[in-house]
């Protein structure tokens, strides 16, 4: 499963903890749990919290202002 969300984070966009979890069919706890656990392995990396500064976000452009989530990018 943690290749599968692996998967869909590299098909780019910005995606909500809640839309990664109907795409693999869990919860919004497990995901970040999985987001948690592949952060510890070096496969992604938390890019920041998304607040109310989009202007100088790399994000912005396909993002619909998720206040509060937490950004993640795939690790190289």
């Amino acid at each position: 499963m943690l290749e599968h969300l692996l998967a869909i984070m590299r098909q780019g966009g910005v995606q909500t903890t809640e839309s990664l979890a109907r795409q693999l069919g869990v919860t919004p706890g497990l995901v970040e749990a999985m987001l948690d656990d592949l952060e510890r392995r070096g496969c992604v990396t938390q890019a920041g919290v998304c607040g109310d500064g989009c202007a100088g976000c790399d994000l912005a452009k396909d993002c619909n202002q998720h206040l509060g989530q937490r950004l993640w990018t795939v690790s190289a």
